[in-house]
């Protein structure tokens, strides 16, 4: 079951609730390019992304939350019982909120026993403050895509130069809504430019 609040209890009687007709665990599928991997050889997915006919669309409890997936597994022929904490809110930068951060997992040692779901991170992880990536826009004008990493709250400004020495605002004071921001430059014919952003506050 995904999208719980936290504080739930999650054992038998929980799991009794499932709807199965929306609800199901799959095992997964046999991994046959890499027998290396962590936990042997299966994996399974977890939330799926559907991509419409008509643009871009998503469904799912988990969407643009964040909560606890609650998980039943067994060891032994007994079920124990645990939680995945995921951040799926829309400032963690991913379409629809149909992605973002796994902050952590626990689940209870002793079979048969629920446990209660409590929150393991308190937000995600900070990136370190830089540009990833910089690339020229396909029509040729000149604009450029700048992709870097931020803060939600933070407030950034893009400048260019073509000389290193005088910058020219090109954004103005842009607040940052997700994790991973980006910017399009207006077209451009200088035969080369510089570009930073600044930190504002």
């Amino acid at each position: 079951m995904a999208a719980l609040p936290f504080g739930t209890v999650i054992g038998a009687e929980l799991i009794g609730q499932v709807d199965w007709s929306t609800h199901f665990w799959w095992p997964g599928f046999t991994n046959t390019y890499d027998l290396t991997v962590q936990y042997g050889n299966h994996e399974a997915g977890v939330i799926v992304v559907v991509w419409c006919a008509a643009g871009i669309c998503a469904s799912g409890e988990a969407l643009a939350k964040e909560a606890v997936l609650a998980v039943e597994f067994y060891v032994e022929g007994q079920p124990h019982y645990g939680y995945i904490h995921f951040d799926f809110r829309l400032e963690r930068g991913w379409l629809l909120g149909a992605g973002g951060y796994i902050y952590g997992w626990a689940y209870e040692t002793a079979p048969g026993v629920p446990i209660t779901a409590e929150r393991i991170r308190n937000g995600p992880p900070v990136l370190e403050f830089k540009v990833t990536s910089i690339q020229p826009w396909p029509d040729q004008s000149g604009r450029m895509l700048l992709i870097w990493n931020a803060v939600a709250g933070s407030v950034y400004r893009i400048e260019a130069s073509e000389d290193l020495v005088t910058w020219s605002d090109l954004s103005g004071d842009v607040v940052a809504q997700w994790d991973s921001m980006h910017f399009i430059t207006a077209p451009s014919a200088a035969g080369r430019r510089f570009f930073r952003i600044q930190l504002v506050n």
